[in-house]
Formats: C-alpha cells, sequence, structure tokens
C-alpha cells in the first residue's frame, strides 16, 4: 500500500467519523423539534483490487416506521375531529349555564319561578309586580342572547372551515416543492433526509385536518389520496374549495338550500362529512368543524327555539288568562305576536316579552296580576292569574 493510499483511506475514516459526530449532535439538538426523525449513517467499506480503499459514508438513514406513522395519522384525525365538537359543547354548555348556577337560563327560570311566588303572596305590591316583569323580560333577553351567541360560533365555525381548507391547500403545494426537490435524489442522500423530513411534517399537518394517506411513487415522489382514495396530489394539486357563508341564518340546515351554507368539494367530487356519499371524509379536524357547523349547533338551536316556543305557548294558554282574546299572546310573544307554530326555527330569537305589561313598552304591570287583555284595574288580592 503507497503512502497516498494509506493517507487517503485514513481521510476517508476521520470524513467517516465527522458525519457521525454532525449527525449525532443533529439528533440531539433537534429531540424535540415536532416532525424530526432520529438519522443513522450507514458506512460501507471500500474495496479496489482486492484490497481496503477506504470507507463511504453517503447514506443517511431516517429511523421512521411508516406503519406507525400512519396509525399515529389516523389518531390525530381522530382527536381532530373529537376536539372540534368537544369544544362546541363545552362553549354552549358554558353560555347555557348548569341547574343551580348562579347564572345562565336555568337561573333565570328559577328567578322567575321565584318572582311569581313572592308576587302570589302579595299581588297588590308594584314593586312584586315590576320584579315579575323584570325577571320575565330577563329571560326572554337570556333566550336571544343564547341564540345569538350560538349563531356566532356557528358562523365563526363555517370561516374555520375556510382557514382549514386555506391551510390543506397551502401544505399540498408546499408537498408539491418537495416532491420536485426530491425527484434528483437518491432515498438515502444526506441531502434527502430533511427535504424528507419536512414532508412528513407537511403531510402531518394535512393528516390532522383531513385523513390521508400517501402513496410512494418512482423517482422518490409521494401522492396524496384522502382515507377514501380522493387524489390531492398526484404530481398536481387538486385543490379542496369551500365558499365561506357571509351570513348564516340560524333557519338555513346542510344541505337544506343548494351551495348555503357550502360543502366540501375536490372539484366536482363532493366530499362533505355527512353528506352520505361513499367519498366523504368521517375525520380531521375538518370533519369536527363541519359537525359543529351542521349538527351540533343546529341540534343545540332547535332544541333552544322547543324551549322558547314551549313557554311562549304555555304562558299564551287561553284558560289561564281569560282576560285576553283567543289566540292572544301571554306573558310572551313570537316577536309581538302568538307562537308561530309554522316557523318553529329561530323562536328562541324572537322571543319577547308581551308589551302590554312591560311599561318600557308603554305597558302597564298590573296586567301580570289582571291579564294581558285587562282595560281596567282588577282585585288587587286576586292571585288566581299569578298561581295560574
Amino acid at each position: 500500500m503507497t503512502l497516498s493510499t494509506a493517507l487517503s483511506n485514513a481521510t476517508s475514516g476521520l470524513v467517516s467519523s465527522g458525519l457521525r459526530a454532525e449527525v449525532t449532535s443533529t439528533n440531539i439538538a433537534n429531540a424535540s423539534t415536532p416532525g424530526y426523525v432520529r438519522r443513522t449513517v450507514i458506512s460501507q467499506e471500500g474495496v479496489l483490487g482486492g484490497r481496503g480503499s477506504g470507507v463511504r459514508s453517503n447514506i443517511i438513514d431516517r429511523a421512521q416506521d411508516m406503519s406507525l406513522t400512519r396509525s399515529r395519522r389516523d389518531a390525530d384525525a381522530v382527536a381532530g375531529r373529537t376536539n372540534q365538537t368537544a369544544n362546541a359543547y363545552s362553549t354552549l354548555n358554558r353560555n347555557l349555564g348548569a341547574p343551580g348556577a348562579d347564572y345562565g337560563l336555568f337561573s333565570d327560570l328559577e328567578s322567575l319561578e321565584s318572582a311569581f311566588k313572592d308576587l302570589a303572596a302579595t299581588p297588590e305590591s308594584p314593586a312584586l309586580q315590576s320584579a315579575v316583569v323584570a325577571a320575565a323580560s330577563q329571560m326572554s333577553d337570556q333566550f336571544n342572547t343564547l341564540a345569538e351567541d350560538a349563531q356566532k360560533l356557528r358562523e365563526d365555525t363555517d370561516k374555520g372551515i375556510a382557514q382549514s381548507v386555506d391551510t390543506v391547500n397551502n401544505a399540498l403545494y408546499a408537498l408539491q416543492d418537495v416532491n420536485k426537490d426530491m425527484a434528483s435524489l437518491g432515498p438515502n442522500s444526506p441531502e434527502a433526509a430533511p427535504l424528507e423530513d419536512e414532508r412528513q411534517r407537511l403531510i402531518d399537518k394535512i393528516a390532522s385536518i383531513i385523513p390521508v394517506r400517501d402513496v410512494p411513487r418512482d423517482h422518490n415522489q409521494v401522492d396524496i389520496v384522502t382515507e377514501n382514495g380522493t387524489s390531492l396530489l398526484a404530481g398536481n394539486v387538486f385543490e379542496l374549495s369551500f365558499t365561506p357563508t357571509s351570513a348564516l341564518p340560524n333557519t338555513v340546515r346542510y344541505p337544506e338550500i343548494s351551495g348555503v351554507p357550502s360543502g366540501l368539494f375536490v372539484g366536482n367530487q363532493d366530499i362533505t362529512p355527512g353528506n352520505g356519499e361513499p367519498q366523504s371524509i368521517s375525520n380531521g379536524k375538518l370533519a369536527g368543524q363541519f359537525a359543529v357547523r351542521d349538527t351540533v349547533i343546529p341540534e343545540y338551536l332547535d332544541e333552544l327555539d322547543s324551549l322558547a316556543g314551549e313557554i311562549i305557548s304555555r304562558f299564551s294558554d287561553d284558560s289561564l288568562d281569560t282576560s285576553k282574546a283567543a289566540g292572544a299572546p301571554g306573558l310572551f310573544t313570537d316577536n309581538g305576536n302568538a307562537l308561530d307554530s309554522l316557523n318553529p326555527r329561530g323562536v328562541a330569537d324572537r322571543i319577547q316579552i308581551n308589551a302590554a305589561v312591560d311599561p318600557n313598552q308603554g305597558g302597564t304591570i298590573s296586567r301580570i296580576r289582571d291579564g294581558m287583555g285587562a282595560t281596567t284595574a282588577g282585585d288587587s288580592g286576586d292571585s288566581t292569574l299569578i298561581n295560574g
């Protein structure tokens, strides 16, 4: 072995050791970096003419188990949907208030009942009559506020869907760029490792929003398809499309009116969660957002409307208040009128106290004792209507 050969072999060994040290320090420095995968230098002994000719260390192996990675992404997608619905339920329940709480709808119902009981014992008291009217007004306002808050949450969720769609589309274009950069590199080349980390981070980002599969292709490329096989990246990007709704009335449900609110599409393919189509997505942040917009909040509003309608109806019972005309509203109204049974949606937003008993609307508080249709003061000690 010549001196130059010996020096060359020694140099290649030093280079290999230096590369291992560099990769080890990189692994330590990035131990907590999201998406980073531990790397290992793979060395190969060079042989020339039956003799050793140094060491080659030009392969970087990424210690990633793709089967486990895909399982984790599936779990992230399930968590993405669950987190969206759980947060929505938490917000709605917090706004509603629980029985026994000192705020919210249940508290206002209890306050109204208590005010009626106090007035029943002293029906002639203007102060107690005013207290009932104030409690009734507070309760109707609470219905209005709860409906408005839920509707605001629904509109915000619709905007959030648009933001999630933009995030996925941007990540798909970034993946397309990484594919192009990877095309000329070997899968285990040193230059490929950081690009592969970036690719996996982008796929992780997409998978938490919409469940996807990465499909390896020739020349170190990957395609991206949804869980049900709709292509999102196959050389070219196939964008998600969604049109946010500037105003989303609480009476509108998906998909009763074509295009309002918008579904989720890839080209002409409808992948909207919950639409019953084979290509619809079932998990991920987007599926959770659609569930909140189209199921969780509408069901909550329907229940709220049902309760508001029941209260208007019970207090408008003709046998309860004989002073008013048959069919006329009682203490509570549907936007100033009798309950509109043909338009049950939005009642919680429309419930109001009857102007006839509200001094702020020119009414007379003594009608809480004498009846909504009373034209003259009745027996000051009569608590029949109040008890009713």
